[in-house]
Parts: structure tokens; C-alpha cells; sequence
């Protein structure tokens, strides 16, 4: 079941919990880019109501990549506050992240509105992942 038929637009002065998974795998991470857009964002997705987030991040990673993770760890937290043009919204969201391990690297793709790319860790600063704290956090982790 895709994202979209789960969770319904944000409305005014909605908090969306999102969880954002940083996948390592020989020097490169996973970023997931939306069809028709310039930019990249990491794999993740909303937390249902009565979801732990570890709980989203497993199903999340099954959902998209169609493998399981076989580690999940919380590693920190990013707050994202922004104006959606497409939305005319304010919007505001705490990302949760999560350094998570593969159980295979042979991923099967189920999602149709989202592409995935691995990208060497040395390029991420060119690169236009979005949030950019979330970039900053990716930059930060790795030394970069």
C-alpha cells in the first residue's frame, strides 16, 4: 500500500513524525528521489498513530526496498520547519533517523512515485538532498 493512501494531507499547525534511514554500503548511501523533482531525500516514512517509530522504520525499509532490515538504530533527531508551495502550508516535521543495515543488498523496489540512487558518500555535499539539516546531519555523521 503506498504512503499516500495511509496518511492524509497535513493541515494548519500539524506536526508530521516522519523516520529517515541512513543506509551505508561501501562508502555510498541510499537516497530516494521523487519522479519529476530535482532532489533527494532519505528513506523513510510517516509513523502511523499507535506505531513505535523503530516499528515504521522496519516497515518502511520492507515496503520500499523490499528487503528487511537486519539492524535498526535511532541515532538522533532533525527538525524541519518550511513553507510548501505546492501545499500553500506551512509545515512543520521531526524527522526521526536511524542508521540501518540491510539484510540483503539485492533490493527490489516496489514504489512507483519514488526512484532510488546509490551516491558516494564524498559527493554528498553537491548533491541536493533535502532537508538541508538533514544533509547537514548526514555531513556531520561522516565527517565530510
Amino acid at each position: 500500500m503506498e504512503q499516500s493512501s495511509r496518511i492524509s494531507k497535513p493541515t494548519k499547525g500539524q506536526i508530521e513524525c516522519i523516520t529517515r534511514s541512513i543506509i551505508v554500503d561501501q562508502g555510498r548511501i541510499l537516497l530516494c528521489k521523487p519522479a519529476a523533482k530535482d532532489f533527494y531525500f532519505l528513506p523513510g516514512g510517516h509513523i502511523e498513530f499507535g506505531e513505535y517509530s523503530e516499528a515504521t522504520m522496519r516497515r518502511e525499509i520492507l515496503e520500499e526496498l523490499g528487503v528487511e532490515a537486519s539492524s535498526v538504530q535511532q541515532i538522533g533527531a532533525v527538525d524541519n520547519i518550511y513553507d510548501d508551495s505546492e501545499e500553500r502550508l506551512k509545515r512543520h516535521e521531526i524527522n526521526l533517523m536511524y542508521e540501518v543495515k540491510l539484510g540483503s543488498t539485492e533490493l527490489k523496489m516496489t514504489e512507483t512515485h519514488i526512484s532510488f540512487a546509490w551516491i558516494s558518500l564524498q559527493d554528498i555535499g553537491k548533491t541536493k538532498l533535502l532537508p538541508t539539516g538533514i544533509k547537514e546531519f548526514v555531513l556531520k555523521r561522516f565527517g565530510i
